[in-house]
This record gives structure tokens, sequence and C-alpha cells, in this order.
């Protein structure tokens, strides 16, 4: 079978580069625990539940999350501490947990290595949050050195988000690629995997962890990998590699 021709990878972040899922509930788990011991007397378990419902009622990525933990529980909870020393305390705690816990998954690294040193590839990033924000967590995982400049993307930064088709479209045509010559890998199959395919790029479910482990989509991705070593299979296998300066 003839291989396919490919100038450009963009990777999801959260739960595709690094383990957002399990970062997540260790910072919010350290934050509240930072919270109680400094006077807010509420349960922890109680508090990991009102986190759970804001979250749900919100983004994820809402900057006021310990703020309206407090406005949730009510001032009779904290009466003898000052409000905003409790929300330093909660913001510290995940900024040290970012330290010691945002780290990406071992293969991810090593392969994206191997491919920068070895393939005339376009190694990018299509995310959806705010540019610094995420930018952060590519940085702290020591990734950025592997990835082309200006292939990496943002939702903020774009001005659409997924699964807006314009958010896989945009960034190729900047690149002057044709969707057919790239990849797409992601986690989630409603938002990574089908509006990717329906502007022609090859989609890979990266199917490792998350909350959207197992979710249902009727549309197929073209491949599914649990590492990047088997991402670095499928290219070797079904690919033919050309650099970004190479005609269509």
């Amino acid at each position: 079978m003839k291989k396919k021709r490919l100038k450009a990878i963009f990777f999801d972040v959260d739960d595709t580069l690094y383990s957002s899922s399990e970062f997540s509930a260790m910072a919010r788990l350290n934050s509240v625990k930072a919270m109680i011991s400094n006077g807010l007397r509420v349960e922890l378990k109680e508090c990991l539940l009102i986190l759970k419902e804001i979250m749900k009622e919100n983004k994820s990525n809402n900057k006021f999350l310990f703020d309206d933990l407090l406005k949730k529980v009510g001032k009779k909870y904290y009466s003898s501490v000052n409000k905003h020393v409790l929300i330093a305390a909660a913001v510290v705690a995940y900024h040290n947990t970012k330290n010691s816990f945002l780290k990406p998954y071992p293969d991810v690294k090593e392969v994206l290595k191997l491919l920068s040193e070895t393939m005339p590839l376009v190694l990018g990033v299509l995310s959806s949050g705010f540019a610094v924000k995420q930018a952060e967590k590519i940085y702290r995982c020591g990734l950025h050195r592997y990835l082309s400049p200006n292939a990496i993307f943002f939702s903020e930064t774009i001005g659409k988000d997924k699964p807006n088709l314009d958010f896989f479209r945009l960034p190729c045509a900047k690149l002057n690629l044709l969707p057919q010559e790239t990849i797409y890998v992601g986690d989630r199959p409603k938002i990574d995997i089908e509006p990717a395919k329906a502007i022609g790029m090859v989609a890979i479910l990266n199917q490792r962890s998350g909350k959207y482990l197992g979710q249902r989509s009727n549309v197929k991705p073209d491949f599914i990998i649990h590492d990047f070593w088997e991402l670095l299979e499928i290219l070797n296998r079904h690919f033919e590699i050309l650099p970004l300066s190479e005609a269509t």
C-alpha cells in the first residue's frame, strides 16, 4: 500500500502530552489541604465535592476557583482567618504541585526528541485554553525545545476553539499546509477526532488516561495509540515524511 505524504504533526496538550487529569486532581487536593490547615473549617471531602460542582458550572480552568469555593462554603467557616490568605495558601500549594508533579509521559519526551532529531517534520501544538497557561505546561514539561516555534497554537490566539473547524483549519493555512498532509493527536473523540477528520487531517486518538477515556463517537479515528512509541511505529509504517518546503 502506498504511504501517505506527511509534513506536520499537531498535538493536543492535556492528557496527550502529560496526564492532566491526574495532575489536576493532585493539585486541587493539595490546595484544599492548605486552605484547611490555614483555618478553613470544612471537611476535605466536602471541599473537593464543592470544587467539582464549581468546575461543572464553569470552565475547569476558572481562575477564581478558590474564591468561588469560599463563596460556596460561607464566611462562617473561615471567620477567624483572612480570606485572601486562604486563597494565597491554595494558590501556593497548587504551584508547588506543578513543580513536583507536572511532567510529561516519559515516552512523549523520548519520542518527540527522536522525531525532532531524525525526521524533517513540523512538530506543533494545537490546544484549547489560555495561551500562557498552556505554554507554561509545555515549558514545565521541557517539550518546547522539540517543537517548531511557529507551529504552537492556542484557542486564545487563534480566536476559535474546539470543535469549530477553523480551530484546526487556520493553523494549517498559516503554515501553508494542506490538512491531509498533517496529523492531529488528541484524547477526546468528539472535539479532537471528529473535527480534525472533518477537514481532512489524519486523526489519531490517544487512549491512555483522563476523564475522556472510553468516550464514544460515531467517527472512527484513523489510528489509536496508547503511548508515543506506537505513534512512531505508525509513522514509520504508514507515512512518507516530507520537508515542509517540498511541494505538494
